[in-house]
């Protein structure tokens, strides 16, 4: 109650006397108010039927009646304002009974005070309040639950006598609840809900619910209840209310069912992406074979103009098995099967290497490489051979893109064990409108001539996943493009082996 509040309230008595006496109290006592006098039972009920109050002080003895009369006659109306009985010596007991009836507290009219009448004033209209918003608090509550599409239960713990948690009882059930378990909340309130569903013990939900009432921390689980005549996926939420929780459960059987569809399609797509694989390598390596044993002029001297036929060939080819490889690369990462073999890789003689295999394809194409000095961690423990084949992926893409001009190679050592590998070109750059777009698979910019499978990205950007880390992307159009590979010290899989 506010300190300036100006309040409402009704003086139900025939004893102008004692009327004014609880003015001069209620003025004495600093409480502001705006008071209305009733002498009568019927002049009370058509007082507080007329206009609502804060709190009525209400005598016993009343012209027409008692205070029971009016109380009830009050309730009745649905007028649920504050009353404090105000007694003679000889009604205390009248007045205990008339709380039992509703009113919120009795004052001796003898013994009255200023201070003890605004006492019970402000602590009748506090209980008031907070009741009423416990009971806005409620009806909010039950809209809520009444028109979930999830189910809402409410359980009180079953205790045997050593104290331990034997059961629960339903306390509360929303209709989604009901319609989830094919019940009324009539027939299942105040019911065992192991003894009615026993499915709760093997699934898991006894324990868990039972946890959560002895650690008070509240607990989510996904669980597959296929118990009782059921089949549900559920997402269920569970928090502790006093002896007993309260659980919030999801049915999520529809997500479900559309994963495990996807995690079929995915499994027939990678089995079908490795059987295409291989059944294509065998004869693509064949090609590639012949085609070098008849550049080497094994089968005699070319005619003019068959040698360039021949390397264009050769060069079609080694594209295929290209995005042959990268399509079993793909099928492997998807099925979960690329395998991470750690070892103590030395960064600085890594890069060296790859660079001596690029180097030509840079040479061909006016491309000057360059290692920036820096900071970098040596050794590391990684699989050599993925980052060897994300640098080359990375370093590849900066020649063919970077249209002749240098590309640099940095290596950083980061705090908390990290290290990160740069690859930057200064080419044509990649437009902000499609840059989110390189990490997906098959996606070839509209604006670039150079051919590619669309892959190598995808892929580089898994594998560094694989590995414990990230590959990150920034650019500016007409400026180049800078490629970030940041590695663990230590690959997390191999922390966990030792």
């Amino acid at each position: 109650m506010e300190p300036e509040e100006t309040l409402r309230i009704l003086i139900v008595d025939d004893d102008q006397v004692d009327r004014m006496a609880v003015r001069r109290a209620l003025r004495a006592g600093g409480v502001t108010a705006e008071v209305t006098d009733a002498v009568d039972v019927a002049s009370a009920l058509d007082a507080v039927k007329g206009e609502p109050f804060d709190c009525v002080f209400l005598d016993y003895n009343l012209p027409g009646g008692d205070g029971l009369r009016v109380l009830r006659g009050m309730r009745e109306s649905g007028v649920d304002a504050p009353v404090v009985m105000l007694t003679g010596q000889q009604d205390t007991q009248t007045a205990v009974g008339l709380m039992k009836e509703g009113a919120s507290d009795y004052l001796q009219k003898d013994g009255l005070t200023p201070e003890r009448l605004a006492q019970s004033l402000r602590h009748a209209v506090r209980l008031y309040r907070a009741e009423a918003q416990a009971r806005e608090a409620e009806i909010r509550f039950r809209t809520v639950q009444e028109t979930s599409p999830d189910a809402f239960v409410v359980l009180r713990s079953v205790r045997g006598a050593d104290g331990v948690i034997q059961d629960f009882r339903f306390e509360y059930l929303n209709p989604a609840a009901c319609r989830m378990m094919g019940r009324t909340a009539e027939e299942l309130r105040g019911r065992a809900i192991v003894a009615e569903y026993p499915g709760n013990l093997d699934a898991g939900l006894f324990r868990l619910y039972a946890d959560v009432v002895e650690t008070g921390e509240p607990r989510e689980s996904e669980v597959h209840y296929a118990h009782d005549g059921l089949d549900l996926w559920l997402r269920v939420t569970a928090v502790k209310l006093g002896d007993g929780i309260a659980v919030g459960a999801a049915d999520i059987s529809r997500r479900k069912r559309a994963e495990h569809e996807r995690e079929h399609a995915v499994q027939a797509r990678s089995r079908f992406y490795t059987v295409m694989s291989h059944e294509l390598r065998t004869p693509i390596n064949a090609i590639l074979g012949y085609n070098d044993l008849v550049l080497a002029e094994v089968y005699g001297p070319l005619a003019p103009g068959v040698q360039e036929s021949i390397e264009r060939s050769q060069r079609a080819t080694r594209h295929l098995l290209e995005l042959v490889n990268d399509v079993l690369d793909l099928s492997k990462l998807e099925a979960g099967k690329m395998e991470i073999a750690s070892e103590p890789v030395h960064v600085p003689q890594l890069i060296e290497e790859l660079l001596s295999t690029v180097r030509p394809v840079a040479e061909s194409r006016g491309t000057a490489l360059d290692v920036a000095e820096g900071d970098c961690p040596d050794p590391i423990i990684t699989d050599p051979r993925r980052v060897r084949q994300i640098l080359l992926n990375l370093v590849s893409n900066a020649i063919k893109f970077g249209e002749g001009k240098p590309v640099v190679i940095r290596c950083k050592r980061r705090e908390g064990g990290w290290m990160e590998l740069e690859v930057v070109d200064m080419g044509l750059g990649i437009p902000a409108e499609d840059l989110p777009r390189i990490f997906d698979e098959f996606v070839q910019l509209p604006n670039s001539a150079e051919g590619g499978t669309g892959l190598g990205l995808p892929i580089s950007q898994r594998l560094a996943e694989l590995l414990g880390g990230e590959l990150q992307a920034e650019s500016t159009p007409g400026s180049g493009s800078l490629f970030r590979l940041r590695l663990p010290a230590v690959h997390p899989a191999h922390v966990a082996v030792n």
